[in-house]
């Protein structure tokens, strides 16, 4: 005969459960430990390395003009070869830099004019590129958000949307709320018609320095979307990417999986509650 089942009191289940919350917060806290000291770590390497890497990239870039014309033309292209490189790599040490910044930072919660916001990245991508043509269809939303970490989101999502778009003739991007209520959104999507990837790749998607393209084909790090993600995460949401090759690319950015952070919606019914606000 198959033995009885043993039942707990209700006493032994709160005892188990309160141990397994403990287990819980202690490996939490051990990650966010780990988490800190390896941002630290990123930043404290980017920032002690720039100052000689950038001496480097200077004396090159000196010694480049003083020697112009005097070098064959081989040792004249090993010479910029040493100056594109060490520029890379400043850049490398600028995007490290800013990842690991946007974990550490503090967070300062905001009712924020998404649509705006967007409109002044969408802008600047324009007037740095003014042969380009763009069909820019930015949606009025307004979200709950850090407002400095909020646009280098922006400035990442469309930034890749407007240069993996660039042989379109127009490029479309949209940015638009995922749902219609009223108030602050919790969701919005990033949409362009560029030149997309196969999402086979995908598990290397959020992986800092990975590339979809070639760096001839397509300046940058590959750090943009790894960035993207620690920003989302920072507030407490999640970004999910749908791609295929030369059918653009949709990006939806959830912020807040859960609930909207009390912190701003008290912010925001004080402002409306006082007379003398602006």
């Amino acid at each position: 005969m198959p033995a009885p089942e043993t039942i707990e009191s209700p006493e032994a289940l709160a005892a188990r459960l309160t141990r397994l919350e403990a287990d819980v917060a202690r490996l939490q806290r051990l990650a966010d430990e780990r988490r800190e000291e390896l941002d630290g770590f990123a930043y404290s390497v980017s920032h002690d390395l720039r100052a000689p890497l950038r001496a480097l990239n200077g004396f090159s870039k000196l010694l480049a003009d003083e020697v112009a014309g005097q070098l064959s033309d081989e040792t004249a292209d090993y010479l910029n070869r040493i100056v594109g490189a060490t520029r890379r790599l400043e850049l490398l040490f600028e995007d490290l830099l800013m990842l690991s910044r946007a974990g550490r930072a503090t967070m300062q919660i905001e009712e924020l004019d998404l649509g705006r916001m967007a409109r002044e990245v969408a802008a600047a991508l324009s007037a740095g590129a003014p042969d380009r043509k763009v069909d820019w269809q930015i949606a009025d939303a307004r979200v709950q958000a850090d407002p400095s970490l909020l646009r280098v989101l922006l400035e990442h999502l469309l930034g890749n949307a407007f240069k993996f778009s660039r042989a379109r003739d127009p490029a479309r991007i949209e940015l638009r709320p995922a749902d219609g209520v009223d108030g602050p959104t919790t969701t919005f999507l990033v949409v362009d018609n560029g030149t997309g990837f196969d999402m086979q790749y995908a598990d290397r998607l959020f992986s800092p320095f990975q590339r979809f393209h070639a760096a001839s084909a397509y300046a940058g790090n590959g750090i943009g979307l790894a960035l993207s993600r620690r920003i989302v995460r920072r507030h407490e949401g999640s970004i999910i990417v749908h791609s295929s090759p030369d059918q653009g690319t949709e990006v939806v950015v959830q912020l807040w999986e859960t609930a909207p952070p009390p912190s701003a919606i008290a912010a925001r019914k004080n402002e409306l509650s006082d007379p003398n606000a602006a």
